[in-house]
């Protein structure tokens, strides 16, 4: 045998592993091997429920008519979500006076309008009125039993007043505006386990939002003072949902943030893999007209959107921003609408670093949620 066909055999009897003639390997004569880093694309659906119902509870006691003004006039930063987006929603109104038997979880009622809905004209109007509850009602706040008697139709007049507001099949965010505690006579945990089982199918969101005193101390603002909501708190915490001070005196991210969520509508969403931080191309196409993200780490302090969006060819733009943390991108001062299709293009950091194109100055936490 000859020496070298020898020393052939032996080595690749060694290294059976390795095969020394991969034709992945091979390139052609003339051609050289491509150092562009892939880009993938990630594709999301604004999905949003099929039905939403949504139950106001307003105190309606002798310090609240400030509050009630803030809700009437500044409804429309939480109705955007709602009015003209295509969901069959249902919104109501009670207040948190039990010892009335004209109102102890009834809806308030509006030119012979019970709740709103999706058909009803002028809605921002109408729900101006029923938040406007009044200043006369009960000093003892008992939001939690007037909801308890508006969600599970306690009584036969409930049965037929609050009669097609609620449906099994819809998800149920509830939210209370109060300035007291409450002083309903069961416990919070038998608020919160009512809540937890009212919907026969138990992957239905039921949420419970608190507009409240914040612990431990409560708040004084503009409009007054306001006792720590501790019980409407217990139940939030309990069920799920969103905690406010309600002496904050700007009401419309507050708003916007109750009905982005009851509206099941996001601004934050989640990347599949690690990309190239300045290579992320967003495009967003609803039934109006495309969209395109400009990353707000590429725009000088101060230039406004319109004029970065001209500099880049856009007709239409929105800014957004990455969470390293997070692999996240977010939208700013903006949100997709419903069925709105987002598309996230981005370069592979693996690949990038493979290639030697980009070094991560930090590690990025692919855990996070």
């Amino acid at each position: 045998m000859r020496p070298h066909l020898a020393l052939l055999i032996a080595l690749t009897a060694g290294c059976s592993d390795y095969n020394l003639f991969d034709p992945s390997r091979l390139v052609s004569k003339g051609e050289t091997p491509s150092l562009e880093t892939p880009r993938r694309t990630d594709v999301v659906v604004q999905q949003m429920p099929d039905k939403v119902d949504v139950l106001w509870i307003v105190d309606n006691s002798g310090s609240m008519s400030q509050e009630q003004e803030k809700i009437a006039t500044q409804f429309d930063a939480f109705a955007q979500f709602f009015i003209g987006s295509g969901l069959d929603w249902h919104m109501g109104v009670i207040t948190t006076d039990a010892e009335d038997g004209l109102q102890n979880g009834l809806l308030r009622q509006v030119a012979g309008i019970h709740y709103l809905s999706a058909d009803t004209p002028h809605p921002q109007e109408i729900f101006a009125q029923m938040a406007r509850v009044g200043t006369w009602g009960s000093s003892d706040e008992m939001g939690l039993q007037t909801m308890w008697n508006a969600v599970t139709l306690a009584s036969p007049q409930h049965q037929t007043w609050n009669a097609g507001f609620l449906r099994d099949d819809a998800s149920l965010h509830i939210v209370i505006v109060g300035d007291e505690d409450d002083q309903s006579d069961r416990s919070t945990v038998e608020y919160g386990s009512m809540l937890h089982t009212l919907k026969p199918n138990a992957d239905t969101p039921v949420t419970f939002n608190a507009i409240v005193g914040p612990k431990p101390t409560g708040c004084r603002g503009a409009t007054g003072d306001a006792a720590p909501g501790y019980r409407f708190i217990e139940v939030a915490q309990d069920v799920g949902g969103q905690i406010y001070s309600i002496c904050q005196d700007d009401w419309v991210p507050v708003l916007q943030a109750l009905g982005l969520a009851a509206a099941g509508l996001r601004e934050e969403y989640f990347l599949s893999e690690l990309p190239v931080p300045g290579t992320i191309d967003i495009l967003v196409q609803d039934r109006q007209r495309a969209s395109h993200g400009v990353d707000v780490a590429t725009v000088d302090a101060g230039t406004p959107i319109a004029d970065a969006c001209v500099e880049r060819g856009f007709d239409h733009c929105f800014t957004f921003d990455y969470d390293s943390v997070r692999n996240s991108i977010r939208t700013i001062g903006w949100m997709p609408g419903p069925k709105s299709k987002i598309s996230i293009t981005y370069d592979l950091l693996k690949a990038s670093n493979e290639q030697g194109g980009y070094a991560a100055d930090t590690d990025l936490d692919t855990d996070a949620p």
